[in-house]
């Protein structure tokens, strides 16, 4: 009875492992099905999650990914302490990381505090676009982050908002048309979120192991 509890009990932890790392190196697939699982469970009074619940959700599978070693390559893309190291020389170090900008995302969202890190990737996304494709994706941002009480605002002055909505106004594709309240969003981030961020668990067992 014993053996066949413990089997059970590390298949579960496999598979949430296999799920967190998942969606920490990208895999929007896992992800999108997360966010419609999440909706539907908010939209349900007889199953809603409370934040704390989330929470301990979150805690445990960011717990059980970490704790994961590098030996299976199959599910890992952890990288080196030496790399990890490299992202607390400046922002754009970590965000040049696929999986830092993702464990950065992570921490963020166990603080409720994510809305400027998604706009700063948004803008990113936005950037890459087709120009045909441009207007459209302008207006979808500002909508979500710019306008005032927008479901993510992320705070701005209002200059920079009103410059904002000129530049997305404009009938030419313009893939800087966010510049500035993007280096807005990345001040803030630099000087708050990121620096707590390198001083966190998160980031210090995985840059230096050896203390841990």
């Amino acid at each position: 009875m014993t053996i066949t509890q413990n089997s059970s009990s590390n298949h579960k932890n496999l598979c949430l492992t296999q799920s967190f790392i998942s969606y920490i190196i990208g895999n929007s697939e896992t992800k999108q099905n997360s966010d419609v699982i999440l909706k539907k469970n908010k939209s349900t009074s007889s199953t809603k999650i409370s934040r704390s619940s989330e929470m301990r959700i979150l805690n445990l599978k960011t717990g059980l990914f970490l704790r994961r070693r590098n030996s299976d390559s199959r599910f890992s893309a952890r990288p080196q302490p030496e790399e990890a190291q490299k992202w607390s020389e400046s922002f754009a170090a970590l965000m040049a990381s696929k999986y830092g900008s993702a464990l950065y995302r992570a921490f963020l969202l166990r603080e409720f505090s994510n809305e400027n890190l998604d706009f700063w990737l948004a803008v990113e996304e936005y950037k890459k676009s087709k120009s045909q494709k441009m207007a459209a994706k302008a207006q979808q941002i500002y909508n979500d982050f710019v306008a005032v009480k927008a479901t993510k605002q992320v705070n701005l002055d209002a200059e920079t908002r009103l410059i904002t909505l000129t530049n997305i106004q404009s009938n030419i594709p313009d893939p800087y048309a966010f510049d500035r309240a993007q280096r807005r969003s990345q001040y803030m981030m630099e000087r708050d979120s990121y620096l707590r961020f390198l001083q966190s668990g998160l980031f210090l067992e995985l840059a230096y192991p050896e203390r841990y």
